[in-house]
């Protein structure tokens, strides 16, 4: 549970930066709401809380965005990246780096350079990363028995 209440808490603030234009690596922002969405899911089985933190994300950038196609492309591909975590026969950290790549593809279709796609991917599997790392270390402090 504590997982859930660090990542709902986060998403909230992740949210105000990726919008704030403050992390912009050339010319590209970093998608942190979907490196913590799949994060999320790779430290939490339970799929109604994965769905309700997506609900959360989606209203969250909804507030920032006007609705449309791509915020239903980017719901859809943070569930579809919970169930690559699931099912592929990786370890869970490159499940998760392949979905951030697929859905970081899905969302930029209308990019014309290959290169800021590339930079895209490499910038949300950073911070994929780098946000797993973090849940992970905040959740053991919380909870110093769940990973022995």
């Amino acid at each position: 549970m504590s997982v859930f209440i660090v990542s709902l808490l986060a998403s909230y603030l992740f949210g105000l930066i990726q919008f704030q234009n403050i992390l912009v690596f050339f010319g590209v922002k970093a998608n942190l709401l979907l490196a913590l969405g799949i994060a999320y899911g790779i430290l939490e089985e339970n799929w109604l809380r994965r769905i309700l933190l997506t609900f959360s994300i989606t209203g969250i950038i909804s507030f920032y965005i006007i609705p449309d196609g791509t915020l239903f492309i980017f719901a859809a591909g943070i569930l579809l990246g919970f169930a690559l975590i699931d099912y592929l026969p990786w370890a869970k950290e490159i499940n998760g780096t392949v979905a951030i790549i697929l859905i970081t593809l899905a969302l930029n279709l209308d990019a014309v350079s290959i290169i800021r796609i590339s930079i895209a991917s490499i910038i949300n599997v950073g911070s994929f990363l780098a946000i797993y790392k973090l849940i992970k270390y905040i959740d053991g402090k919380l909870n110093p028995y769940r990973y022995l």
